[in-house]
């Protein structure tokens, strides 16, 4: 409805996952799903690799500055206004760097000890969990 209802114009995201639109023009719109699943997660993740004293209102408009700027001018034109949902781990990875970063330039963390080169993406990518491979 949206979609149809503004000739194509909407930027429309739902918390739930939505199917693929034929635009009628040979075109496909893709839904974007907004959830919790990019922000929340990397906020935290930097929170706690900082030592975070608090997390202010602004950490997550940084956060989420980031996150618009992962998202192609190609994703977006068809509607996919974040990355895809595969690519979760390299992005929320970039997230929280910058969070992290963020959060020690405000002084509302402390620099984390494995911080190398002021590399904080190295440091984000290698604190994430992975599952181990499984022994056969």
């Amino acid at each position: 409805e949206a979609f149809a209802g503004t000739r194509g114009r909407v930027i429309f995201a739902s918390g739930s996952p939505f199917p693929p639109l034929s635009t009628g023009a040979g075109g496909t719109f893709y839904p974007a799903q907004a959830n919790n699943a990019y922000i929340f997660p990397a906020v935290g993740h930097a929170a706690v690799l900082t030592r975070a004293k608090c997390i202010p209102e602004e950490v997550f408009l940084e956060a989420a500055a980031c996150l618009a700027e992962l998202s192609s001018d190609r994703d977006l034109a068809c509607g996919k206004l974040f990355p895809s949902f595969s690519n979760i781990r390299p992005v929320s990875a970039r997230i929280m760097a910058r969070v992290g970063k963020y959060l020690c330039d405000r002084g509302f963390g402390e620099r984390p000890a494995g911080l190398v080169n002021d590399d904080w993406h190295g440091l984000a990518t290698a604190s994430m969990y992975r599952v181990p491979e499984p022994k056969l």
